[in-house]
């Protein structure tokens, strides 16, 4: 697998191993904050800035999955909905 299709944009897989086609289709496709963060205009700092301060609280940025003590995943369907409700 040479990467992922988004958009205009071409994302490295996380595991170059792994087969997405393998998963049942209901399963979330999850992003690093090195791979959302091209998708939404912004650097992975900045994503993972808007995370913590999700976590403390704030309704800032799009919602994302902690798996573990420090990994954060986004999921692209999650992603495409807030960037949606971002429209003004």
């Amino acid at each position: 697998m040479t990467g992922i299709r988004v958009g205009t944009a071409t994302l490295s897989p996380y595991h170059p191993s792994f087969e997405f086609n393998s998963l049942p289709t209901d399963f979330p496709q999850l992003l690093s904050a090195e791979q959302a963060a091209p998708l939404l205009g912004v650097s992975a700092s900045t994503l993972n800035r808007w995370a913590a301060r999700r976590e403390a609280g704030e309704d800032t940025g799009p919602p994302f999955h902690a798996v573990g003590h420090k990994l954060r995943r986004w999921d692209l369907d999650e992603l495409r909905a807030w960037l949606a409700g971002q429209r003004r």
